[in-house]
């Protein structure tokens, strides 16, 4: 039957109907005439009475219904009667799902039984015989056990159908049941039905009445875990919907509980909402506790208006009041004694009958903490009462004075409690904070007006620029304004000498960039190391020139890091050796920039290419490379360490017979098909013999050379995306700007200062274009001079001046306005060309 007006499409192996044996007697026809029940042959329709077994009670004196719609829900109720269970004897069993309790490779948790009172004791015990009666849990050897938490169940849960301990009728994999033991002193027992408590269990029961119910959900049902929403148009609709959700819970193993669930309601309760004909609506019970939630009273004495400032405060508890049929409220009067005095008095006086009421005083006072304030202006009184933020509390206190816009009235009342008014001074009182440790005292912090709040924020900060932390802790503790908070960290963001001076913390790198993959000798990279120990042909520096794809390696002593040493080297031994590669990396040093060696890179016609500033990332295979050939010189060299220079072409050797980390070979094979031969090579490994094959040696060399290049290729991508990924999880895409203001980092220290103390942070400078692979071309703001290099993000950091800081001092603004921003800087990039005087329309603007 499709009680909708929707197509539905039943799958393959669909269960569309379960045949069961029923009785004869419980067989009904509905008529469409009088809508009346009758049996199949017409006879009197059967009457259950409460002697009947197996009769179920249903509470329908609040359904929408008439005694003969009453009379037939019943019979149709009583006709599904294996639908519901009224115990755990009837307790069904589905067969669709099996609870499976995945743990990975996580160890075993043991843990003790907890103790128990005896009621609760001997009701644990009666649960755990009953549910092993019904066969819900079974003894166990588990290593898993965990201690049994007896919570009272609420009953009279309203809803329209709910099932009977809906997750026990879901089973539980026998495979991992182990792992839901649990340990009472009685012993350790398993489950073998879904508990309740499990961190995935509702999920799958959620999943499983989904399946059950997956035709008729949002049709004619909702279900939520194990609540069933079941919602028609006409009563005869809605008996054939509930038969509907019956047949599907049956065929299921699925069993209701009787007393739980409501038929034909005029409204209903479901997921904290009240649903009627009028639609839906929240509970009022889940609205009650805040809107009957007490106004304060305008006239509140404050806690801490009393005239001592060094009064102690005495803890008051309520021992006893015998006088609870007493309407009026009780008045309690507190006598302050001066701190001297051992113990504080307090005298309690009731509405009527004083005797009758006992106030215990805590032996223990909480006492307000003194500081010592600043030095502040006499008139400090006025001021505050003039504050803005401070008026209307000063003058609730001072006379009880309260605004007339209600909402103001009651944040006032709501904020007195925490300020007092002593010598007509006011001050704020606050209790700090503690992480599982029981305060006993109170701050008492000056009001601080508007007119101080800049110089306040000055002193504390400038006397040492210590971070925000501690500033704000040393002002917190003598001092209060709204909002102080952020207005501390806006002062110490816009200190230009803390910018300069402190780390960017918190900072990230920019994303990996990977270089892109070449051929053999397709692009170098080359790099000066040293200056080392002078030999005695004047060598004093290693001229590093590495291969980007093979890895090979050169390894050159020069005398000096000029630039006709460098142009030297690259003509005679790597340009004419090696031919004209495409192009070439190197750092910015005076020798890689002269105009020798650019005008030898022309000649070759090689495209050079420079890292940015202070950026050697850019160059990191011959970085690579520089460490490893050090660490090899330190580990043979001589103690003279004379003889540096002789040991590189050993080392030579070794890097270009090593496999490389990322393309897996080593730099001989990728250029010559083969490996290396070391001296114990020649006397262990057969010769071969070419001379009758040579052809065929010679292609098989070059099949292996294909091969080794393309297999290299494909490790190189692999660990580049490999890197990358490793690389990359701390990153972020710089957010910078044309024309933000940024100081960059610079770690070039002048000759005579100390490195350590030295401020690091240069500029300021705006950005005035952007570059490739995250690189910004910055311009100073004192002259206006461009940078010649490119600077990567990495090297940069907003630049806060500290004229943008808020002007605390300043009266709060009647209308919301956004900050000021900074004048817009010229664009030096394209610069607007003059005016021509023959143009009309120019020398009408100009005059």
């Amino acid at each position: 039957m499709n009680p909708t007006k929707d197509k539905i499409f039943l799958p393959a192996n669909y269960v569309v109907t379960a045949v069961t044996p029923v009785n004869s007697e419980d067989i009904i026809s509905m008529s469409e005439d009088n809508d009346k029940v009758q049996n199949p042959d017409n006879s009197k329709s059967k009457v259950y009475t409460e002697n009947d077994q197996n009769v179920l009670q249903f509470d329908l004196s609040n359904s929408d219904l008439t005694e003969e719609q009453k009379d037939l829900l019943t019979i149709f109720l009583h006709k599904n009667r294996k639908v519901f269970a009224e115990n755990l004897s009837e307790l069904g069993r589905t067969h669709m799902y099996q609870h499976v309790i995945e743990t990975d490779d996580a160890p075993p948790v043991r843990k003790r039984f907890y103790r128990q009172t005896p009621q609760v004791f001997e009701e644990m015990n009666r649960q755990i015989e009953q549910m092993l009666k019904y066969d819900i849990i079974e003894e166990s050897n588990s290593e898993w056990p965990s201690p049994v938490v007896m919570c009272k169940k609420k009953s009279g849960e309203m809803s329209t159908l709910d099932l009977l301990t809906g997750y026990w009728q879901c089973g539980l994999d026998p495979k991992t049941a182990h792992k839901a033991a649990f340990v009472t002193p009685s012993g350790v027992y398993q489950w073998k039905r879904l508990p309740f408590g499990l961190a995935s269990a509702p999920s799958s029961f959620q999943h499983l009445l989904t399946q059950v119910l997956r035709s008729l959900n949002y049709k004619i049902a909702l279900v939520y875990v194990d609540d069933i929403l079941v919602f028609s148009r006409s009563f005869e609709e809605h008996l054939n919907h509930l038969q509907l959700v019956f047949d599907k819970l049956t065929s299921a193993g699925l069993t209701l509980k009787p007393g739980k669930c409501l038929f034909a309601r005029k409204e209903v309760i479901y997921l904290g909402h009240t649903i009627s004909k009028e639609g839906v609506k929240v509970d009022s019970s889940k609205v009650d506790a805040v809107s009957s939630f007490p106004v304060p009273k305008p006239k509140t004495n404050s806690f801490f208006s009393c005239s001592e400032p060094e009064d102690v405060i005495p803890s008051v508890n309520l021992t006893s009041i015998s006088s609870q049929e007493n309407s009026e409220p009780l008045q309690v009067n507190f006598v302050y004694t001066p701190t001297n005095t051992s113990i504080p008095s307090v005298m309690a006086v009731g509405a009527e009958n004083a005797d009758d009421t006992v106030i215990e005083t805590n032996p223990e006072p909480t006492q307000i903490q003194e500081t010592n304030t600043e030095v502040m202006p006499e008139n400090i009184g006025p001021l505050q009462k003039e504050c803005f933020d401070f008026k209307h509390v000063y003058a609730y206190l001072e006379n009880g004075t309260l605004p007339d816009e209600t909402k103001l009235a009651k944040k006032i009342c709501l904020k007195a409690s925490q300020y007092a008014l002593l010598d007509s001074i006011l001050y704020h009182f606050y209790q700090p904070r503690t992480r599982g440790r029981k305060t006993d005292f109170c701050v008492k912090q000056l009001a601080c007006p508007r007119q101080f709040r800049n110089d306040l924020l000055k002193s504390y900060h400038e006397i040492g620029h210590f971070g925000f932390d501690r500033t704000y802790l040393a002002i917190k503790n003598k001092y209060f304004f709204p909002g102080m908070y952020q207005a501390v960290a806006d002062f110490i963001r816009g200190c230009d000498s803390c910018q300069r001076a402190k780390p960017h913390v918190h900072a990230k790198r920019v994303p990996l960039t990977p270089m892109p993959i070449t051929d053999t000798f397709a692009r170098w990279h080359i790099d000066l190391i040293g200056p080392f120990k002078e030999t005695k042909l004047g060598h004093r520096h290693i001229l590093i020139v590495v291969c980007a794809f093979s890895k090979w390696t050169e390894a050159f002593p020069v005398r000096s890091e000029t630039a006709e040493e460098i142009a030297n080297v690259r003509h005679k031994e790597v340009f004419s050796r090696y031919g004209s590669p495409t192009s070439l990396v190197s750092v910015r040093g005076q020798g890689f920039m002269s105009k020798l060696v650019a005008a030898v890179t022309q000649i070759y016609n090689v495209k050079h290419y420079f890292t940015s500033s202070y950026h050697p990332q850019t160059n990191s295979v011959a970085e690579r490379t520089n460490k490893t050939v050090i660490q090899c010189l330190r580990t043979i060299v001589d103690e003279n360490q004379y003889n540096w220079a002789e040991l590189l072409p050993g080392i030579l050797m070794v890097f270009r017979m090593s496999p490389s980390a990322s393309s897996e070979f080593s730099p001989y094979h990728l250029l010559f098909g083969k490996e290396i031969n070391l001296p114990v090579d020649t006397t262990l490994l057969p010769k071969t013999d070419i001379n009758k094959n040579l052809k065929v040696h010679i292609e098989n060399i070059i099949d292996c050379l294909k091969i080794a290049k393309r297999c290299a290729t494909d490790n190189l991508k692999y660990a580049q995306e490999k890197q990358k990924k490793h690389y990359d999880k701390n990153t972020a895409l710089p957010k910078f700007e044309i024309q933000d203001l940024v100081l960059m980092y610079s770690p070039k220290v002048p000759v005579g200062l100390a490195s350590k103390l030295h401020r690091k942070q240069d500029g300021p400078f705006y950005i005035a274009a952007k570059g490739l692979n995250h690189t910004y071309k910055l311009r100073r703001c004192e002259d206006n001079k461009m940078l010649k290099s490119m600077i990567n993000a990495n090297r940069l950091k907003l630049y806060t001046p500290p004229d943008h800081r808020p002007d605390q001092n300043a009266p709060p603004p009647d209308v919301p306005r956004p900050d000021p921003r900074r004048e817009e800087q010229p664009n030096f990039q394209n610069p607007v060309p003059p005016p021509n005087p023959n143009n009309d329309q120019c020398s009408k603007s100009r005059c």
